[in-house]
């Protein structure tokens, strides 16, 4: 795989340039294209076929302060029209509505990532996720996960058990980050990052870690919460 080639559309001109800064500097990437989102956010179809045509990019970083209307239009035109297209989404605030927006967008789509900004504190964290979902892969923020959870085909879920905080440390725990990494991510002490992934294993586990790895039952379990994963699937694992 060549370079990841990266159109960056953000609300934020400071956030525009910093991005921009990121990703200029890491050898694997190269950006293609920077705007404030406005083409995107106004959800015309025309409009941004033109743009995607013309930058071609792998994955696109959009910044945005809330999840609008206009935006699930832009996106869903970007997931009919260019589906190969990833999409890492920042959302400087995080509000039930919004979430509502996003549900059926997220549970569509195959590649992407949905972030809160505050969520994202390293130039390595922005360059990891691009990577990750140029990659094909989805990343959902924990308390992203946690609104989308609250819908009624799931609501007899297993993950319902478990407390604010156990979801949010599933969530890190989900993409991979190893239990030091969530610590710092979350300000909390190891040990309790470590309670906290204990009960996690009690709830959901199910007697299944004496076949399957806990680590990776309980990351099926927020993919298929999520609608990451179809659900027949991962039952046959």
């Amino acid at each position: 795989m060549g370079r990841i080639k990266v159109l960056i559309e953000e609300e934020q001109e400071i956030l525009r340039d910093t991005y921009r800064n990121i990703l200029e500097g890491e050898p694997s990437m190269e950006v293609v294209g920077v705007g404030d989102g406005t083409c995107i956010d106004g959800g015309d179809k025309d409009a941004i076929e033109a743009m995607l045509l013309g930058a071609e990019p792998d994955v696109i970083l959009l910044g945005t302060k809330l999840v609008q209307s206009g935006i699930i239009r832009g996106l869903e035109a970007i997931r009919t029209d260019f589906p190969n297209i990833g999409v890492v989404l920042l959302s400087a605030h995080y509000d039930a509505e919004g979430i509502g927006r996003l549900k059926g967008f997220a549970r569509k789509s195959t590649r992407g990532a949905y972030l809160l900004k505050y969520s994202i504190s390293t130039a390595r964290e922005v360059i990891r996720v691009v990577r990750d979902v140029a990659q094909g892969q989805i990343i959902l923020d924990p308390q992203v996960f946690a609104g989308l959870i609250q819908d009624s085909d799931i609501s007899d879920s297993s993950l319902s058990d478990l407390t604010a905080r156990e979801t949010e440390v599933l969530g890190w725990l989900a993409m991979g980050y190893k239990n030091t990494a969530i610590a710092q991510t979350l300000c909390l002490e190891p040990k309790t990052v470590e309670r906290h992934i204990s009960n996690i294993f009690g709830k959901l586990c199910n007697g299944a870690s004496q076949v399957k790895h806990p680590r990776v039952e309980v990351t099926l379990a927020y993919l298929k919460a999520s609608g990451q994963l179809n659900r027949e699937t991962s039952n046959q694992n």
